[in-house]
């Protein structure tokens, strides 16, 4: 898996996380807590890169912990949120 992959990937992941926040009539400003799950600990860096784009002025506490695989088939990247609204 390349670099892109890992951030296509994040992007997709936020994207979708995004859509469901908003339609809860929330936004990330009101995300309080984040858990990442990746296959992989050395693509966080790749990953964190197109995170901070999601989370500039509110940046939630956030956990990533590296698991063996995720529900989805070639998945590397999941993510959850807590979020007050």
């Amino acid at each position: 898996m390349g670099v892109d992959d890992i951030k296509l990937q994040t992007k997709y992941v936020l994207e979708n996380l995004k859509n469901v926040t908003e339609a809860a009539g929330a936004s990330f400003s009101n995300v309080v807590k984040v858990n990442i799950f990746v296959t992989d600990l050395t693509i966080y860096g790749d990953l964190n890169e197109v995170y901070e784009k999601y989370f500039q002025e509110n940046k939630p506490a956030r956990s990533c912990v590296q698991v063996v695989a995720l529900p989805v088939p070639n998945a590397k990247v999941e993510i959850e949120a807590v979020v007050l609204a």
